[in-house]
């Protein structure tokens, strides 16, 4: 934050809206360090949004300009960023009797929402409800996945739960095949894909042999 202070002090010195120089200095097009192409970039949005929404423009336009008892009181702007990373990992899923599933990963959540994260991709991918839904995290005895934190949990593991969880699906339509021939061949795939929660109600009561308490895809 040192350098968005001499920022703002420089935009005093030259009497240039904080905001303005910001915007007039912005690196839309590639990123400053690496040269690369930005795959997004809404920082430009994001800074005329803020101003917006906190009437920059009625501000006093000099620091210290306002006063509440003995604070100087007033408003100020800067800019940051926090890289994302993503790196290897795995995970694994259940499916029980019940039509219930356990996704698992051997990363931890730290009350980062990584947990919730993985149960809301489930849902969206499988079409199981909720209810029937669990995660369980963080024992070295369950798929692999790099330690959670500095913004690369959830970005590394999102796409292993989307992977077991497609994996689960063709499981089943595979199953639904034996039941109903018009899931067989080339058809298997578009019903996969269309009809996910029908299949797994369809699949489910033949899917599991008396002896066995689920399926698991890793």
């Amino acid at each position: 934050m040192r350098i968005e202070s001499a920022i703002d002090e420089l935009s005093y010195k030259i009497e240039m809206d904080p905001v303005q120089l910001r915007l007039k200095n912005l690196a839309l097009d590639k990123n400053p360090d690496s040269g690369l192409p930005w795959s997004t970039n809404y920082i430009h949005e994001c800074i005329e949004k803020g101003a917006s929404i906190i009437d920059w423009t009625q501000r006093k336009t000099q620091p210290a300009q306002v006063k509440e008892g003995d604070w100087s009181v007033g408003y100020g702007m800067a800019v940051g960023m926090w890289n994302a990373g993503r790196g290897n990992a795995s995970a694994g899923i259940e499916m029980r009797k019940d039509g219930s599933i356990t996704v698992q990963t051997a990363m931890t959540d730290i009350g980062t929402g990584t947990g919730t994260g993985m149960y809301n991709i489930a849902h969206e991918v499988t079409g199981i409800p909720k209810s029937k839904i669990k995660i369980e995290l963080g024992n070295s005895t369950l798929p692999p996945a790099p330690s959670q934190g500095g913004s690369n949990g959830l970005s590394s593991v999102s796409g292993a739960v989307v992977a077991v969880c497609n994996a689960l699906k063709l499981k089943l339509a595979e199953y639904a095949a034996t039941i109903n021939e018009k899931y067989k061949g080339p058809r298997l795939r578009i019903y996969y894909f269309r009809k996910r929660a029908f299949l797994i109600k369809q699949a489910i009561v033949n899917l599991f042999p008396t002896n066995r308490s689920g399926v698991k895809t890793s």
